[in-house]
């Protein structure tokens, strides 16, 4: 595992190899970090990439071609060492390919890129997913960035998300790794969530087909912390540990499993599908205030 370092005028900014992971983002004016640390029992992660899957499969399992594989929740890539391809001035491009380790779980040649660029007050995150196999593919993709909410909970500061539409959409949510048939009928997203004790007592909130494209990150008095734009992702999941000083805002292609989904991959609902030298593409970007 090494580290990559990243900065500009305004942010600093690193990332690991291992799993091609944003481990901070700083403003340099006031040394203010945006990007949770991890370390702790409340999750250990910062920013973790999702693939080939988001969410868990039915019983950590999944079949193709008359075999079953076992896959973590997630996918592996998160745990997996990239290549560094590409470095310049304010950006890093990372690469993962098919090794004997994840054919073991996953039968498919692939590339997975993923590149990190700075841009005045913003860094912007990109994935490119490539079929390198003779046979079609199947995969979900997502990112996985947590931020910090200083003064939450304890100091008497509370946040909120501002979406970029009106969405009028119930969250689905999750138990054990699989999502609900039904969504929760207790929340409904106009354009505002807020952020708070009992938001995320049942796993995440996971928005099918949203159509914003856009969240802002804002305090109890209106500023706005940070901005999240996404694209090529069509869900959008928002989650934490109940009662922890930071939020996750989650792009996200394919999802987990529902009780009654099939075994079989090529069945799975979620899944993009990419025919032999296809690749899809999708980014997101932060914009600090």
């Amino acid at each position: 595992m090494t580290e990559h370092t990243l900065e500009n005028d305004i942010l600093l900014a690193r990332v690991n190899s291992l799993g091609a992971e944003l481990r901070s983002v700083i403003r340099k004016a006031d040394g203010e970090e945006f990007l949770w640390q991890g370390g702790s029992t409340r999750w250990k992660a910062s920013a973790p990439n999702l693939f080939p899957f988001v969410g868990a499969c039915r019983g950590n399992r999944y079949e193709y071609a008359d075999k079953f594989y076992d896959m973590p929740k997630h996918g592996f890539a998160r745990n997996s060492e990239f290549e560094m391809i590409d470095s310049g001035p304010g950006q890093v491009t990372f690469r993962l390919t098919e090794s004997e380790k994840t054919l073991a779980v996953y039968p498919f040649r692939f590339s997975v890129t993923i590149g990190y660029r700075l841009s005045g007050a913003g860094i912007a995150t990109s994935y490119e997913v490539e079929n390198r196999d003779d046979k079609e593919i199947y995969f979900g993709l997502g990112g996985h960035p947590g931020f910090n909410l200083p003064g939450y909970p304890g100091s008497g500061q509370t946040y909120h998300l501002e979406f970029g539409q009106t969405e009028g959409a119930r969250p689905f949510r999750a138990a054990n790794g699989l999502i609900f048939d039904q969504p929760d009928p207790r929340f409904c997203l106009d354009r505002i969530l807020d952020i708070g004790p009992a938001t995320f007592d049942t796993d995440a909130h996971i928005y099918m087909n949203i159509k914003s494209r856009e969240v802002s990150l804002k305090n109890s008095a209106g500023a706005t912390r940070l901005i999240f734009r996404w694209s090529g992702f069509p869900h959008f999941a928002v989650w934490a540990v109940a009662g922890a000083p930071y939020v996750c805002l989650e792009p996200w292609l394919g999802h987990a499993d529902k009780a009654g989904y099939p075994e079989k991959l090529s069945d799975k609902p979620q899944l993009k599908h990419l025919k032999p030298g296809e690749n899809f593409q999708a980014d997101f970007s932060i914009s600090v205030t």
